[in-house]
């Protein structure tokens, strides 16, 4: 994973690839690469992984890969739309029972720019977590702003 900054610290340029570039909020990375690294490292050492750690080691996989091949190739199950009334059209990231949610930037823009806002590492069912995906819809228009001042070229910032 890459370890790109903006100068607040509060996002992390993740992955950026042929056709998607994802972003996320420093607390969404901090939780799914702590979770992705107990699960590398109980394999180290010859133990069986949790399964909600394994889950985050394989999105990782599924974020990389939709950055590289786009959303419409990724298997419809995991990268969907969520069907809530929302400001921003929040999508999820399925991955056995972690969920990680975030909406396009801008529709316009290429390698289109992904924001992951908010995560549920602990699903219990399969329904949506309505109060965590409005946290993920509100944490997006926070920091859309942010976020489209880091993609416009510095040369057009002046």
């Amino acid at each position: 994973m890459s370890d790109e900054t903006l100068a607040d610290e509060s996002l992390i340029l993740v992955f950026s690839g042929k056709w998607h570039a994802l972003w996320m909020l420093r607390q969404v990375f901090a939780a799914i690469d702590e979770a992705a690294c107990k699960a590398q490292s109980r394999k180290a050492a010859g133990k069986v992984p949790e399964r909600s750690d394994i889950s985050a080691d394989h999105m990782t996989t599924l974020m990389e890969t939709f950055c590289e091949i786009g959303r419409h190739k990724l298997p419809k199950t995991n990268f969907v739309l969520e069907d809530l009334p929302t400001t921003n059209r929040i999508y999820a990231f399925k991955r056995d029972q972690l969920r990680v949610y975030g909406a396009f930037v801008e529709p316009s823009d290429h390698p289109r720019t992904f924001l992951c806002t908010a995560i549920d590492p602990g699903k219990k069912r399969n329904q949506p977590n309505k109060a965590i995906i409005a946290r993920a819809d509100r944490l997006m228009s926070d920091h859309l702003d942010l976020i489209r001042a880091r993609l416009v070229p510095s040369d057009m910032q002046e």
